[in-house]
């Protein structure tokens, strides 16, 4: 006898209960203008920042050509109409943020002023940039800065260029990224960390770093590093705790190619290119064990079809009585091909 009333009040609720808002696309343009009501095509955003204040969780911010910045003019005085308010922060969960012209027409310039990063992502499952439309990010008003630094778990940056002064390219301390097909190109050899990733669970797939102190630091359970090229770095990589390590290219990086740190537990090691690295201190490391136990780095090549040893090919360097095993080795060069950024 119960359950036909308990069948009405479902659909009551059903009847009263509003059902969630449909996602939208809000545009921004260099010809547009901000108000808490911007974001339709008619009417576009000047700012990024003002197009994520207007939008809800799971809509989309399409960004036009051009040029967004703290100071559009470049006349030192911040916050004037249509300027970015320092940092671009993108706080709604589930939002897209990308662009029509791709990283070649889309340029996200940060002066000065603090906080002193480019991007910061502080919401969950939020996607910047996309294959083919991302953007091209450039801080200069602090070297201390992050051009991307995302928070916030589940973020996804994809298909962006970093270039100039910055001490992070992009920065992650959360869980379950994906950062896919961006480039990361360093001025004069600055940069200590041009991609870090502390959080566990990420992807780290098809990026470039090029002429940074260091390329790629990864440290965090489960993370898996694929596909990527560090060239003409001081250190490729640095690597701790990580799940996978495969088909990535370690190219002329002064240091070494790549670094297993003392902490941690290394993952899967195959695939990978190691050549004409080492050459700051004529050690020609490829690989350089420091984690004091046995690590097992088998199918790699190393720069010649022999296998690991002395110029031209690279070597294995072991610390702290560490040990490597790197047979069979790879006979071909395995270089990734990086996706084109336009």
């Amino acid at each position: 006898m119960l359950q036909p009333v308990v069948r009405i009040v479902a659909v009551s609720l059903l009847v009263i209960l509003p059902f969630p808002a449909a996602a939208i696309t809000l545009t921004v343009s260099n010809t547009g203008v901000d108000s808490p009501t911007c974001g339709p095509t008619a009417s576009p955003c000047r700012s990024i920042t003002r197009a994520v204040l207007n939008s809800m969780p799971g809509d989309r911010v399409l960004v036009g050509p051009g040029v967004y910045s703290d100071d559009l003019d470049v006349d030192g005085l911040f916050g004037e109409a249509g300027e970015e308010p320092g940092a671009v922060n993108i706080g709604v969960a589930g939002l897209t943020v990308e662009s029509t012209g791709g990283a070649a027409g889309t340029l996200i310039r940060r002066r000065g002023g603090a906080p002193s990063d480019g991007i910061v992502i502080t919401a969950s499952d939020v996607e910047f940039g996309k294959a083919s439309k991302g953007f091209t990010v450039v801080t200069l008003g602090n070297v201390n800065s992050a051009a991307i630094s995302a928070v916030a778990s589940g973020v996804e940056v994809v298909g962006n260029v970093i270039a100039g002064p910055v001490n992070f390219g992009i920065g992650s301390t959360a869980n379950d990224g994906l950062f896919k097909d961006n480039r990361i190109v360093c001025s004069s050899g600055a940069g200590s960390a041009f991609f870090l990733v502390l959080g566990t669970g990420s992807r780290i797939d098809r990026n470039t770093v090029q002429g940074c102190q260091s390329g790629f630091l990864v440290s965090g359970a489960g993370n898996v590093i694929t596909r990527n090229l560090a060239i003409g770095n001081g250190v490729g990589f640095g690597l701790t705790d990580f799940a996978e390590f495969s088909r990535n290219a370690a190219l002329a990086n002064t240091t070494t190619g790549a670094s297993l740190g003392s902490s941690g537990t290394p993952g899967l090691i195959f695939g990978n290119t190691f050549a004409g690295n080492g050459t700051a201190f004529g050690s020609n490391c490829g690989l350089t064990n420091n984690t004091g136990g046995a690590v097992t780095a088998a199918g790699n090549f190393w720069g010649a079809a022999t296998g690991p040893g002395a110029d031209p090919a690279d070597q294995v360097c072991n610390s702290f009585s560490s040990t490597t095993i790197t047979s069979p080795v790879a006979t071909t060069d395995s270089t990734p091909k990086m996706a084109a950024i336009r």
